[in-house]
């Protein structure tokens, strides 16, 4: 039987498959588990071009070419609106 450890590795590898050339928001819940997976390293070393922290009002008035965003809370209200907007 695989571990939780395991499981949550596993899925953590989609994420370092999608963050080459790429702009990352991260959110502080989302920030704090990806610091049990590697944290910053991580992100660069599978590409990462930066890494900055999740703001809804940065994302719509910076237009990077590839943007990643790690949200790990609920994206409700503004944050929400601006994300559908935005993409």
């Amino acid at each position: 039987m695989k571990s939780v450890n395991q499981g949550i590795a596993r899925l953590w590898e989609k994420v370092w498959m999608h963050v080459n050339h790429a702009v990352v928001f991260v959110d502080r819940t989302a920030g704090e588990m990806l610091h049990w997976q590697g944290g910053l390293t991580r992100l660069m070393n599978a590409g990462a071009t930066d890494v900055k922290e999740f703001s809804s009002f940065e994302v719509l008035f910076q237009l990077f070419a590839r943007q990643i965003l790690l949200i790990a809370k609920g994206a409700i209200g503004v944050i929400f609106s601006v994300i559908a907007w935005g993409y």
